[in-house]
């Protein structure tokens, strides 16, 4: 269980690099999927969802939801300033998300 918990961490911080790398623009969960996969995360877009809406909920990442007409719905997100400042190490570490890298 807790080499589980530990891959959760892991994967909120992956998402926040992948976040700050486009700091300004918004990126969808397509585009977190593809970069996850590179560094060996496979996670369904419902994963990812819920690790944006976790990370939301702490206020590290602003989610939109889009309707795309007959496409359906994508979703978005914007790292915040708090974001960044978690991950550049401004603040005090988050239990929920692994800082360092292994």
């Amino acid at each position: 269980m807790a080499s589980a918990l530990h891959d959760e961490r892991l994967i909120r911080r992956e998402i926040l690099r992948v976040l700050d790398i486009n700091y300004d623009n918004e990126v969808n969960v397509e585009t977190i999927s593809m970069v996850l996969m590179r560094e060996r995360y496979v996670l369904t877009d419902q994963e990812i969802r819920q690790h944006l809406a976790y990370l939301a909920d702490k206020g590290y990442v602003q989610r939109r939801d889009l309707r795309h007409g007959v496409l359906g719905q994508a979703v978005v997100a914007k790292l915040t300033a708090a974001g960044k400042d978690l991950i550049e190490g401004n603040v005090d570490p988050d239990p929920g998300i692994c800082t360092t890298r292994p």
